[in-house]
């Protein structure tokens, strides 16, 4: 599959859903190998995904801040920093 990439900047809509494939969706497209560190373990990042998204583990009533009734930010960034493999169809 082929991803198109609008030019930077990217709105926050955009962002989310890039960050989203990157963390929770191609990892399952990538070679098992690729996902665990030469110990067998998974890669922290991959963990974290796998953490976030279990229903077990994850509460939305939780939020760890000082007041409840301020709004939380969020920011992060992301940039690729490698191509496992391509597969053309």
């Amino acid at each position: 599959f082929r991803f198109i990439l609008p030019p930077p900047p990217f709105s926050k809509s955009e962002m989310l859903f890039l960050s989203l494939l990157n963390v929770l969706i191609l990892p399952s497209y990538a070679k098992r190998e690729a996902l665990h560190t030469t110990q067998g373990e998974l890669l922290p990042h991959i963990r974290l995904a796998k953490d976030l998204a279990d229903s077990r583990r994850y509460d939305p009533r939780v939020r760890p801040v000082m007041n409840h009734s301020q709004p939380t930010t969020v920011t992060f960034s992301m940039s690729l920093y490698q191509i496992l493999s391509i597969v053309s169809i």
